[in-house]
């Protein structure tokens, strides 16, 4: 049998009622509030979580290629690009690098080469360089980035877009040549070694054909812990 003394009286008196409710109403208004609040906080610890992450990401040293020194010979490659817009592609390894290949009237040669992040380049040294004819000097000109912007036709009078410039030949072999671009005169010019980055390449003869080897000598200067 069920006791009925168990079943609280239901509220006849319409005050206390009223009173009971709204007691009701503000414990539930109050749970609210500090259920919102511990939301905003959790949501603001995250916050504050993502942003130390991404703070350390940032903070991280960056990744050095493990390229050793490499060579762009044209006897393998076939013939170097003339299309300043589509030069050929040359990534540098720490150690000596070599570029070999030959230029004469109307044979230009446009190679795009790039320095690792962890890397400098130190040196560009003639090593071999022979010549048909008369003109024993051949050029060489220098842009920041993965095309070459300035045309042969124009050259004379945008050479404030140059990175340097130099003419080379016999006079220069065993010699560094990469000092002398960056003090070329109205280039705007840089102080070796040239930092990791991405350049371009022109060179030219305007002569008899010319056959050149030259070294790109990469030093490492710094690494991954």
């Amino acid at each position: 049998m069920i006791r009925q003394d168990k079943f609280p009286e239901p509220l006849t008196n319409p005050t206390l009622l009223f009173s009971q409710t709204q007691r009701h109403l503000r414990n539930m208004n109050l749970k609210n509030t500090l259920f919102t609040a511990m939301v905003v906080s959790f949501a603001a610890q995250l916050a504050a979580c993502g942003s130390d992450s991404n703070s350390t990401t940032n903070d991280e040293p960056p990744t050095c290629n493990d390229l050793g020194a490499s060579e762009l010979d044209e006897g393998f490659v076939g013939d170097l690009s003339d299309d300043r817009a589509a030069p050929n592609t040359w990534a540098l390894g720490a150690g000596a690098n070599e570029l070999k290949a030959g230029t004469s009237a109307g044979d230009l040669d446009y190679v795009n080469f790039t320095v690792g992040t962890c890397d400098t380049l130190v040196s560009i040294t003639v090593n071999a360089f022979s010549f048909n004819g008369g003109d024993e000097i051949a050029f060489i000109a220098m842009q920041r980035g993965s095309t070459f912007t300035v045309t042969p036709e124009t050259a004379g009078t945008r050479i404030d877009e140059l990175l340097g410039y130099r003419h080379f030949g016999t006079a220069n072999i065993n010699a560094d040549i990469l000092s002398d671009m960056g003090q070329a005169e109205n280039a705007i010019g840089f102080t070796s070694p040239l930092p990791s980055g991405n350049y371009t390449l022109w060179l030219n003869q305007v002569g008899p054909s010319s056959e050149y080897t030259l070294g790109f000598n990469v030093s490492r200067v710094s690494a991954e812990p």
